[in-house]
This record gives structure tokens, sequence and C-alpha cells, in this order.
């Protein structure tokens, strides 16, 4: 198994997998076919061979077919038998309600402890 690193595009996140455990997708996650999106993610997390993961989620924006992915990606990292501990780190724009609020709601949904960070984006 190798990491897995899909590129950034201007409707798609940044997704860095490694095999040591840490995970990042940062970004805007809006492809026109998010299952297909995120089909090696989803494959990738069920099969991650670490046993500590380290989940760092910084999304500007998701569209909601998105959000059902990103939950999938909870839930089967969550079934991996390797896994024993997970962190994840949500990052939202500071006064971003909504990512906050989205990342709360997943922390409920997906009943894993969340660590939140906020950041200020540079101006361009």
């Amino acid at each position: 198994m190798d990491a897995l690193f899909i590129k950034e595009t201007k409707g798609t996140p940044r997704v860095s997998l490694n095999l040591d455990g840490e995970m990042h997708i940062e970004g805007r996650s809006l492809p026109e076919d998010p299952v297909q999106f995120y089909i090696p993610v989803l494959a990738w997390v069920s099969k991650c061979p670490a046993e500590n993961v380290t989940i760092h989620i910084r999304l500007d924006y998701m569209n909601t077919s998105s959000s059902k992915e990103i939950y999938l990606f909870f839930k089967y990292i969550k079934q991996n038998k390797n896994v024993k501990t997970i962190t994840v780190n949500w990052y939202y724009e500071e006064g971003d309600d909504d990512v906050y609020e989205i990342g709360r709601e997943f922390e409920l949904m997906v009943e894993l402890p969340f660590h939140y960070h906020t950041f200020v984006e540079a101006l361009e």
C-alpha cells in the first residue's frame, strides 16, 4: 500500500493520506461527481495500516454531496480494524460559523472528539 495524494483543483480538495496515519483534506469540495472523486479516498482509509490516525480537515466550502462523502470518510476510518486511536482537527476561518457548525454536526454523527482551530485567511 502506498500513500495517496490528490492535487487540489478549483473544485476539489487537496488530499494527502500517509501510511503513518497523518491525513489532510484541504480546500474546496464541490466536484461534479463527489462519489467518483472520493472512491479512492474511501478505499484507502478502509485499509489504512496505521494504528494512530490524525485527521486534519480544512475545507473552505463543501457541497451537500461532498458532506456525505466526508461522513463516509469518518465512518470508514472508524471501522478500520487497524486503527486504534483517531484525532480529528477541524479548521475553520475565524468568524465562519457555518463551517464550524458543520464540524460540530460531524462530531455528533460520527461520535469522535473533534479539536477546533481557527485560521485567518491571508489577504490577497
